[in-house]
């Protein structure tokens, strides 16, 4: 699948570029994304954890205001999702974060921008402890978003967002059926998406 969205992303963008030379970037009011990524995520836990990185979807909305015409205040959040079949059954990953940032536009007359977000996450996850094996469990803490992108303007009202951020949580009391486990869980993602904006 992954073969074939990429190809397909490179094809909307570049041709999403060549109409949007027809468009002066104007940054007022709200605007709004949905964005689909493709992801990898990682888990660190203390004691050491032996989980390999994992591969998944990751969703993104985003609701922002204009507040300069080349900053823009945001809420996001973005959802990584992933589940390994297994002998006992079914292993997901479901992290999640929520946070309040900042898009920065460079220059004011392009539509580049680099954002920062901080917020909170909320972990639910199965490591893999050398002693005990697999547990699953679930975690709540601050959370912060690192990221880039490029609107593509198809009109003066919507258009396509091409984006790449670093999402990570730190090491925090990790439970198991609400009982602190002794064990502390983080995480972090690298994802790279593509969404549709209204403007």
């Amino acid at each position: 699948m992954s073969r074939r969205l990429v190809p397909a992303v490179a094809l909307c963008v570049a041709a999403s570029g060549a109409r949007a030379q027809d468009y002066v970037p104007t940054r007022n009011g709200m605007t709004a994304t949905f964005g689909v990524g493709i992801s990898s995520a990682g888990l660190n836990c203390t004691p050491a954890c032996a989980s390999d990185r994992r591969s998944g979807p990751t969703f993104q909305v985003r609701g922002a205001a204009a507040v300069a015409p080349q900053l823009t205040l945001a809420i996001e959040g973005n959802s990584f999702q992933q589940n390994t079949p297994t002998a006992s059954g079914s292993a997901s990953w479901r992290l999640l974060w929520v946070t309040i940032g900042a898009l920065w536009y460079p220059r004011e007359d392009e539509d580049f921008f680099v954002k920062i977000g901080v917020g909170g996450t909320i972990l639910h996850a199965n490591p893999v402890f050398d002693s005990v094996g697999a547990i699953n469990l679930n975690t709540r803490d601050v959370g912060l978003v690192l990221g880039v992108g490029r609107d593509y303007r198809l009109s003066d009202s919507y258009g396509l967002t091409l984006y790449a951020d670093f999402l990570t949580a730190p090491r925090s009391i990790a439970y198991l059926h609400n009982s602190d486990s002794g064990a502390r869980l983080g995480a972090d993602v690298l994802n790279v998406g593509l969404g549709f904006s209204v403007f």
